[in-house]
């Protein structure tokens, strides 16, 4: 997409875009500041009110400021944490764990440890909060980039477009800055292109000694054509080209966004576009608890509603005071004649000034034997006092913040109770933990849209883990990790901070090992290691060690020694297995050899035996054929002596 141009009608339309956000929120925003101003002890009597009081006691006894501020406090203890997920295909777990790391590394190098909690506040007490994305170089001598999360401290600097709030498509914000400042950074980039559209709204852009510098943030969408769904062969398919003559079942067009970026003043454009690599704006806004009445947006924080009592209870606890201190004091009855000669004391007692003693002379004409008589002052009226306790109660109430929830003494007295008090008490604020999440959430989303824009060339990143403990990978090169493709999302998960969950683990620990207490030599080393005392990961460490490694599972030293080992025992059992199935070849040869023998021998045996009937047989024969010849002898010896 070209450089967009701004020409008059342009810059005409971003300054009806901002008329339109400052008229449209006018009431709120006075609504806002005055709430912020009054959590700081400002505006807290009423001007006419204070006044007519004039010289009267206006005490400012700012009851919602600790409200608010253990509010916030418990959202500080509560850690947020951004995790990512992947979403298609492409992407894979083990990139999404580095790409979570990246965020809570591009966190910590953002120390969000203030802008988060800072934003969060000032919802709390004015309605919004907000902060930024931005990019800067890594280094002086780098053309690598990276991500950083930045406090909008005003957040009412911020003019947003209130048609689309949540993905604005325009957005302002606008500060002011001196003569001075204004021309050492722009005086020598004003061109007066647009002088005649300044006319007619200069106060609202030059008061003050001061002018309104804006940065504007807007979208331009561009059609990129069509998506057909068309019938083939092998079923449905997705395409951007359809031939000619090509019939389809669906069609539908697409779009490309991009955000680009200007500075103006009422009367020029100070800095030329640039270009957003982001598809959404890179402002963040918190935002209170929401209405909707008759189609107008209506925002505010836990102030809004209490100042009313407070007001109540700063003037009863005035009048309080006032009636203390115009009390009489403890008076006496005297006469002069009592007093006269030691007129000094009792000038200095009237006044407030300690004396030892009092002394006196009696007076013979007085009643009461001549001496002095106290005259006990008038009492303070206790409705007074009830009052201020009732608006005391009454902004408990509205903001939800009871003493239990403030950590001191109530009517609750088993933990049970306590803890469903202060349950409740986080409860009727959670509105405002909900809508942080949901902007911390956005954050995620918006530096998961850029880190492939960011992080798009080949080289080494820190990480952070849910410990803060950091790593350094490769990113976007062979063996490393591929930030630039896949889709990823990601999602909020709130809990305390790493060292409180330490504790609590401990906590917990103990407990168990109160019910099962034969499983404590078996984790010794994971409860050491949540101590949080120095030399508890040492402790942890030797006693891990005396745990079986069956159990608590091999370390990475031990790994390769255990491997080893295993690899040398497996060979001794091979030499083993080899030796023992020589030895069985062996024997079976022998056997072998031996049944050989045997079989020959019985082989040998049935030959002679076979001999032997043969032999038997012959012989048979050989009887038989000299039987046969003996009777044909004797046949031929008869006939010859015929």
């Amino acid at each position: 997409m070209p450089i967009p141009t701004i020409d008059i009608e342009k810059f005409k339309k971003i300054k009806l875009q901002f008329d339109a956000s400052t008229t449209y929120e006018t009431e709120e925003r006075s609504k806002g500041k005055e709430d912020l101003q009054f959590v700081d002890g400002e505006n807290q009597w009423d001007a006419n009110v204070k006044e007519n009081r004039g010289d009267r006691p206006c005490l400012v006894l700012n009851r919602i400021a600790n409200h608010v501020d253990r509010v916030a406090g418990e959202q500080r203890m509560n850690k947020m944490n951004i995790k990512v997920i992947p979403v298609d295909d492409i992407a894979d777990p083990a990139t999404a764990k580095v790409k979570e790391g990246l965020i809570r590394h591009i966190e910590y190098d953002s120390t969000v440890q203030r802008v988060y909690p800072m934003g969060y506040e000032s919802m709390l007490m004015g309605g919004r909060g907000a902060w930024r994305l931005n990019k800067e170089y890594v280094n002086n001598e780098s053309w690598d980039q990276k991500l950083k999360i930045e406090l909008i401290e005003n957040p009412y600097s911020v003019y947003i477009d209130n048609i689309n709030r949540l993905d604005p498509d325009w957005l302002f914000v606008a500060n002011n800055i001196s003569d001075e400042e204004y021309d050492r950074k722009y005086k020598s980039k004003e061109k007066g292109e647009f002088l005649e559209v300044a006319e007619g709204d200069i106060g609202q852009w030059m008061q003050d000694n001061k002018k309104r510098v804006a940065e504007y943030f807007w979208k331009e969408t561009t059609s990129q054509g069509f998506l057909y769904l068309v019938k083939t062969k092998e079923g449905m398919k997705t395409i951007r080209d359809l031939p000619k003559n090509k019939n389809y079942e669906k069609k539908r067009e697409i779009f490309s966004t991009e955000i680009w970026h200007i500075v103006i003043s009422g009367h020029d454009v100070l800095e030329a576009p640039i270009k957003w690599d982001g598809d959404s704006i890179p402002i963040i806004m918190v935002w209170g608890k929401e209405l909707n009445i008759n189609g107008k947006r209506k925002v505010r924080g836990m102030v809004r509603h209490v100042k009313d009592s407070q007001r109540a209870y700063n003037y009863e606890r005035s009048a309080w005071v006032e009636t203390v201190a115009l009390a009489p004091r403890e008076h006496w009855l005297v006469t002069k004649a009592m007093v006269n000669n030691h007129d000094v004391y009792w000038s200095d007692a009237q006044k407030g000034i300690r004396v030892k003693y009092l002394m006196y002379d009696i007076d013979p004409q007085a009643s009461d034997g001549g001496r002095p008589v106290r005259i006990s002052p008038s009492a303070i009226p206790s409705g007074l006092e009830r009052s201020a306790a009732f608006s005391a109660q009454e902004i408990k109430d509205i903001d939800g913040v009871h003493d239990s929830y403030l950590g001191e003494t109530s009517n609750e007295t088993s933990g049970v109770a306590i803890e469903k008090r202060t349950l409740q008490a986080g409860i009727s604020n959670y509105v405002y933990t909900d809508n942080y999440m949901f902007s911390i959430q956005e954050t995620g989303k918006k530096i998961l849209n850029l880190q492939p824009k960011t992080y798009d060339t080949a080289r080494m990143i820190r990480i952070m883990g849910l410990d803060e403990a950091e790593n350094v990978v490769k990113i976007n090169q062979q063996g490393g990790f591929d930030l630039v493709k896949g889709q990823y999302d990601c999602r909020v998960r709130a809990g305390p901070a790493f060292a409180t969950q330490r504790l609590e683990a401990v906590a917990e620990i103990n407990k168990f090992y109160q019910v099962a207490p034969d499983a404590a030599p078996l984790t010794w080393d994971i409860w050491a290691r949540n101590l949080s005392w120095h030399g508890s990961d040492e402790f942890a460490d030797r006693l891990k060690k005396a745990v079986p490694i069956n159990i608590r599972g091999a370390d990475e030293g031990e790994e390769t020694q255990e491997q080893e080992l295993s690899q040398e025992l497996q060979q001794q059992m091979a030499e083993a297995q080899k030796i023992v199935e020589e030895a069985k070849m062996e024997q079976a040869k022998s056997k072998i050899e031996q049944a050989k023998a045997k079989v020959e021998q019985e082989e040998a045996a049935i030959d002679i035996e076979r001999i032997k009937v043969e032999a038997d047989k012959v012989e048979s024969q050989v009887k038989v054929f000299k039987a046969e010849a003996k009777v044909v002898q004797s046949s031929k010896n008869n006939g010859g002596n015929e």
